[in-house]
């Protein structure tokens, strides 16, 4: 049984919501087929009985001071229309009408133990000639036994049809109600292990500084070899001193950003005045390295999102394709609009800078936190392998799809996003 319940957690959860809402499903249907196979019978001669005494005590009311011929026709107009025994007698005790006398006999075939007064009423009333007439109406139970056989009969196909339908609106409620769910679900599992990564790489990268640091101080202290040097190895500890100082103020930065939650602050934004400060922010960058920076805008819609975040995935993506791009190089910007079936326009961004071509290694991991092209591993010429984290973070946060990739002699980021339709 543990095992079988371990096997069922361990399940896809729209798997289970997919056969759970089945087995419902199916399992109401049975019990609603159930109970009107059980109760069917027993309503029904209670509606019988009702119907006959409502009919009755209408009729004696009507009857009531009428001539025998209109009483008659009355009688007539019943029995033809309803399947009811009926009979008038006089007081003297002579039959005046009878109607459908094979139909006292029905009793002898009813499933329901009913005595033959719940379905037989007789009433007094008298007619305008003054005489006192006896009213006999029986009403027939009809047998449901071949009923009963012909809705058992029809189980299997009802149960076929109600397992299909069962199936199909299980696949419908678990496929589109529970996508939003099961989104929110994947987004919050990939966030958290976003996060774990994070907090190892950065676990990581925190022990070699102090690793150094500890070494050499450890060093001088005893006067050991060439850390006898205490001048240029006091500068060593406070260079790897300062790494370590870096990447605790990184750390701060994605607290302070709070990459890993939910922005309140968000606002409408014109992308395209966006993308012209950043660039104009980073001019002095491309110029002193010669590069030129061609921006081409054709885009008339805005987006929702937070500012600063948009800010900071501008501002790291064009400064790395300005950094690592070779002295004369080219940085093309393109922001654009274009139609996207269903959800309406979408605004795509792409920076390509020149002169750079990265492995299908790099491409894969671009984006992991502290990862740096550069082997030396050297943050002056590397960067801190944070930057790139950053804009991954920021853009899944939103739902905005990007991605790195190469072309001839060049590394072009794209990014899409979607419109803002007040």
């Amino acid at each position: 049984m543990k095992r079988l319940i371990t096997k069922w957690n361990n399940l896809n959860l729209k798997f289970k919501l997919f056969t759970t809402t089945s087995i419902l499903a199916i399992s109401l249907a049975i019990v609603i087929f159930s109970v009107v196979y059980i109760l069917l019978p027993t309503l029904y001669a209670r509606e019988r009985i009702t119907n006959l005494d409502s009919v009755v005590t209408s009729l004696s009311y009507d009857l009531n001071g009428r001539s025998l011929v209109e009483a008659k026709v009355r009688l007539e107009s019943l029995t033809s229309n309803n399947i009811m025994y009926a009979k008038l007698v006089a007081d003297d005790g002579n039959i005046v009408y009878e109607r459908n006398k094979f139909l006292i006999n029905m009793h002898n075939y009813e499933e329901v133990n009913l005595s033959k007064e719940n379905l037989s009423k007789t009433k007094k009333l008298y007619l305008n000639d003054a005489k006192e007439y006896t009213l006999y109406i029986t009403s027939v139970y009809y047998p449901l036994r071949d009923t009963s056989d012909a809705i058992r009969g029809l189980f299997p196909i009802i149960l076929a049809i109600v397992i299909a339908l069962s199936f199909i609106g299980s696949y419908i409620y678990s496929e589109l109600i529970t996508r939003p769910l099961v989104a929110i679900i994947e987004k919050e599992k990939h966030q958290l292990s976003r996060k774990k990564e994070f907090i190892g790489a950065i676990s990581h990268e925190l022990k070699t500084p102090i690793t150094v640091i500890s070494g050499q101080l450890e060093g001088m202290m005893y006067g050991v070899g060439k850390f006898k040097n205490r001048d240029y190895y006091i500068k060593k500890c406070y260079d790897d001193a300062q790494d370590l100082s870096y990447l605790v103020e990184q750390m701060l930065e994605i607290s302070k950003k709070e990459l890993f939650e939910d922005n309140s602050d968000l606002s409408e934004l014109n992308i395209n005045e966006l993308v012209e400060k950043v660039i104009a922010k980073h001019r002095f960058l491309y110029e002193r390295k010669e590069q030129k920076v061609k921006i081409h805008i054709k885009n008339s819609s805005t987006i929702y999102a937070n500012k600063q975040d948009i800010i900071t995935v501008l501002s790291n993506v064009i400064s790395n394709a300005i950094k690592y791009s070779p002295r004369y190089e080219n940085i093309f910007i393109n922001l654009y609009e274009y139609k996207k079936t269903l959800t309406g326009h979408m605004i795509k961004l792409t920076i390509e800078n020149t002169g750079v071509v990265l492995t299908k290694e790099q491409l894969l991991k671009i984006f992991d936190p502290l990862y740096r092209v550069e082997t030396s591993r050297n943050r002056k010429t590397g960067g801190s392998g944070i930057g790139l984290y950053f804009v991954s973070n920021i853009l899944t946060k939103y739902n905005f799809k990007y991605k790195m990739y190469c072309g001839e002699n060049s590394t072009i980021f794209s990014v899409d996003f979607e419109a803002y339709n007040k």
